[in-house]
């Protein structure tokens, strides 16, 4: 309710999004008839009347949210081959004399139908180079070019983005008008709350002035005429709290290049059939922590759980660091609780690690938690705790600690000792 009023006032329609018959395996959950089987979730089941009338549901609901005139049902990145393996949508589409192709048509086409009867125009996807065909034939087209348009391809420069030409090969005035306009897109699977507006942001303003402004106005040198306006823009965005991303040093934006080229080899290594062992995934998810890319480490964890590769101690930490270091605790301790949960001792190491991004009250409460549970601190730890103390001037706390990570034999750093001495020379304690 509270969109759709914000919508209303700001005069900004929204065009929902219900993918089918791909990308839908989670209304299975609730419904699993949904499925073609219990290890076969997607597509949906194409053979079912049960099918298509919650489907006729859900937009029924959705219609009541969304007024607008558009209404995306996706229909981009389905594979059939479930449908052919699943013994009762087999003899369905042999008594319907269909091909896997053929079941597929048949959905989105009953998907578009559905749509229609509520008063909607369907959108569906469709492939690179569509635009001009859809358009000569009298089609609408709303434009979005998976090369520089995915917001998730951080190493798309802000002037790719801005230069895209959705009337590229539309050369009659008629056809060009039915290009609505254009989309870009950030996809939820590549990115978590902890890097999502970076990701999203500047780039997305400068394919905005691209879509809003007259051709005259956005043409000729960018770097002269618009980059001044993005980098200010991306400014504003940072002074009202919006965490945007440098304008054009994409190093700061996205992976280095030695690590980017790993992760490459990575995926080809599964294109061609090699199944990666604990490892190597291990060791790639750390890279991608590393570089920032927290969704796709996320990502590659669940996928590895999903091919029975259990994570070991090594993992869980990894993620668990990156999470803590971003601020993001609620995730770093999910990831503390799960290891736990799957049997793993809770460990010095663990706890120095959910440790690393927590504020002092939490620290201490930390410590109080692993003292009860008879956890000994290790040197990371001690050092933690110190430094918390020293900043909230509990000095005689912080040198007990010091002392007691003396007496359990661990060799004291730099790190033990600089809190201390700067916290004593602050108060006059020489």
């Amino acid at each position: 309710m509270h969109m759709k009023l914000s919508t209303f006032i700001t005069g900004i329609n929204v065009m929902a999004e219900v993918d089918v018959p791909g990308h839908a395996a989670s209304w299975g959950v609730g419904y699993p008839d949904l499925w073609p089987s219990p290890s076969c979730k997607e597509p949906l089941d194409v053979s079912k009347k049960f099918t298509f009338d919650v489907l006729s549901g859900i937009l029924t609901d959705m219609r009541k949210i969304f007024p607008f005139e558009l209404f995306h049902l996706g229909g981009d990145e389905v594979d059939t081959e479930c449908w052919s393996n699943t013994t009762q949508v087999k003899k369905w589409l042999r008594s319907h004399n269909m091909t896997g192709d053929d079941a597929y048509q048949y959905f989105v086409l009953m998907a578009q139908k559905i749509a229609l009867a509520k008063n909607w125009s369907p959108v569906n996807w469709l492939g690179p180079g569509v635009c001009p065909k859809a358009v000569a034939k009298g089609f609408r087209c709303i434009f979005s070019n998976q090369g520089v348009w995915y917001l998730d391809h951080l190493d798309t420069p802000w002037d790719a983005v801005y230069t895209a030409e959705p009337l590229e090969g539309i050369q009659k005035a008629s056809e060009q008008k039915l290009v609505l306009g254009g989309e870009v897109c950030m996809w939820g699977e590549t990115a978590d709350t902890s890097d999502v507006q970076q990701t999203i942001w500047p780039r997305a303003a400068a394919a905005a002035e691209r879509l809003w402004s007259q051709r005259d106005y956005t043409s000729g040198n960018a770097n002269i005429t618009a980059l001044p306006r993005l980098q200010y823009f991306r400014c504003l965005l940072n002074r009202r709290g919006v965490p945007a991303a440098p304008v054009t040093n994409l190093i700061a934006r996205t992976a280095p290049r030695k690590n980017s080229e790993g992760f490459r080899v990575f995926n080809d290594l599964k294109d061609g059939g090699y199944f990666p062992d604990r490892v190597l995934y291990t060791t790639v998810i750390k890279g991608l922590s590393e570089m920032g890319l927290i969704g796709e480490a996320r990502k590659l964890w669940f996928e590895m759980i999903k091919k029975g590769l259990q994570p070991n101690e090594y993992t869980f930490n990894v993620l668990m660091h990156r999470y803590s270091k971003t601020g993001d605790l609620v995730e770093a301790r999910k990831i503390f609780e799960d290891m736990h949960d799957r049997g793993y001792a809770e460990t010095a190491v663990s706890y120095s690690t959910l440790i690393s991004g927590l504020r002092t009250d939490e620290v201490l409460s930390l410590f109080k938690e692993m003292y009860h549970k008879g956890i000994v601190c290790d040197l990371v730890t001690y050092n933690s705790l110190i430094n918390g103390l020293c900043k909230k001037g509990e000095l005689v706390k912080a040198t007990k600690l010091l002392n007691e990570l003396l007496a359990q034999g661990l060799e004291p750093s730099v790190f033990s000792f600089n809190p201390l001495i700067k916290g004593l020379c602050e108060v006059g304690d020489t």
